[in-house]
């Protein structure tokens, strides 16, 4: 049977199907059912039921569903390791990292919960309003959508989840057609809670039924991470409801003449490669200054070569498969594009199916796709940099403003790195790849709008409400 869409607290089935297949060994691994239009006006009626409970519910409770939903899910904590591991090829380590994130990330909604703080305003700013007070506070909006990508199948569905929750939000949960399986675990785990019937809902579907629920007038907030084409058409189908795009970027590391060369080699690399690359802060770019890139460049060569790539499963690997073949096709013209245009290749790929080697480009070359466009493979473009003033121009010159690296001991470039880099981040002496959930996390440009992290998502997800007294 394939029941794996979960409405009002109950798994159904439809007749449209979908296999979801294991991107290391090819192998089917199950059939699920995806939602129809009649399913979807369902789960948005039950979500409709949901929203007059939870927005009118005290933070205490709300506090306490979110510590019930992280005892569950550490309770779980192998099997969705494993679960994440097998749909998405994510080495076994990265996947129990990514479980550990997820606890983290519930822990810091429920404690946010009871620190939604409005403020109190004094308004007697002039005579006519003499003897007046106000008071702002914080209300849930409504329904959220939420469409998570394959890369992180659990922890940033939770980014987007537990702040719904927190400010008292029913979630409908479209899952990424690579990687279902979490998100349906997820959802046995809820059915499991007394929760409300309709607050949690998980409805894999096709794209038909997304744009439905996006449209739906009930739904006033689209959450979306992915590729910024689809976030494009995402805000023209939701032009008059909040929609949080967290999109692409090209994560840049600049290794000044300063730095802790061994520990930025190892750091790039890491960041580089593991999971392929498929991470939208994987290292990209990396920049280093000409005094000190010929020592740079032999030390990251020796640390790209020890990357361990091949079943996910195994402890010791760090990269593995990309998702599927159209992942493949985004490396082979990347890769590709920098060979026409003579690139040094410092490490070959040697492809087999969706496993692809790590590889290093080493070029000066402007024009390279590399440059432009969000690889999300295991590539990466090494360049020489004489001055600072280059490595700014080659790092705001795009469309993307996501992350960014500096590793160096100057005072004065670290300054100029947080004020001319034009991204929402700017990470010193680690690589662009780092994240901490709590943090504000999200870009400029075209690398979408609005933050996650806990805090900061809760207050995107809140209407400000003022009140006046007289």
């Amino acid at each position: 049977m394939s029941k794996t869409i979960f409405i009002g607290n109950e798994f159904l089935e439809s007749n449209i199907k979908s296999e979801i297949k294991d991107p290391f060994t090819q192998k089917t691994i199950k059939e699920i059912s995806l939602a129809t239009a009649e399913q979807a006006k369902k789960a948005l009626l039950f979500a409709q039921r949901a929203f007059i409970i939870s927005k009118r519910e005290p933070s205490f409770i709300r506090k306490k569903r979110l510590l019930k939903l992280a005892l569950e899910i550490a309770k779980n904590k192998e099997t969705l390791a494993k679960l994440i591991s097998i749909e998405s090829a994510k080495p076994i380590r990265l996947a129990r990292g990514e479980v550990e994130r997820a606890l983290i990330t519930l822990k810091e909604a429920a404690e946010e919960s009871t620190r939604i703080e409005g403020e109190y305003l004094d308004l007697e700013i002039d005579k006519n309003v003499n003897n007046t007070k106000s008071i702002v506070k914080y209300e849930p909006m409504g329904i959220v959508y939420s469409i998570s990508p394959f890369n992180f199948p659990l922890n940033l569905m939770l980014h987007k989840i537990a702040p719904a929750l927190a400010i008292g939000a029913p979630v409908i949960i479209k899952p990424p057609q690579q990687t279902p399986l979490t998100a349906i675990k997820f959802a046995e785990i809820v059915q499991e809670l007394d929760f409300p019937r309709g607050l949690i809902q998980v409805l894999p579907s096709d794209n038909d039924i997304a744009k439905q629920i996006i449209e739906d007038k009930n739904v006033k907030i689209i959450s979306f991470t992915g590729s910024d084409a689809v976030g494009d058409i995402i805000s023209k189908l939701a032009y008059n409801k909040k929609v949080l795009l967290e999109l692409g970027g090209i994560a840049t590391m600049v290794v000044d003449k300063t730095a802790d060369l061994k520990k930025a080699a190892n750091r790039a690399a890491i960041g580089a490669f593991a999971y392929s690359g498929q991470i939208c802060i994987s290292v990209q770019r990396v920049f280093v200054h000409k005094e000190v890139y010929n020592r740079f460049k032999a030390l990251f060569l020796e640390e790209s070569k020890n990357i361990k790539v091949g079943n996910p499963l195994d402890e010791s690997v760090l990269c593995s498969s990309l998702i599927d073949s159209v992942g493949v096709k985004k490396f082979n013209r990347f890769y590709h594009d920098a060979v026409v245009k003579k690139s040094n290749i410092l490490l070959e790929p040697n492809i087999e199916n969706n496993l692809i080697t790590p590889t290093i480009i080493e070029s000066k070359e402007d024009n390279l796709l590399l440059n432009s466009e969000e690889a999300f493979s295991p590539i990466v473009l090494l360049r020489e940099y004489e001055n600072f003033e280059e490595v700014v121009g080659l790092i705001n010159n795009n469309k993307y403003g996501l992350q960014a690296a500096l590793f160096s001991d100057s005072y004065r470039l670290i300054g100029k790195a947080i004020e001319e880099f034009e991204v929402g981040g700017v990470i010193i002496n680690d690589y662009p790849t780092f994240r901490v959930d709590k943090q504000p996390y999200g870009g400029i440009k075209g690398s979408g709008r609005g933050r996650e992290g806990l805090k900061y998502a809760i207050k995107e997800f809140a209407e400000i409400k003022t009140v006046i007294f007289r």
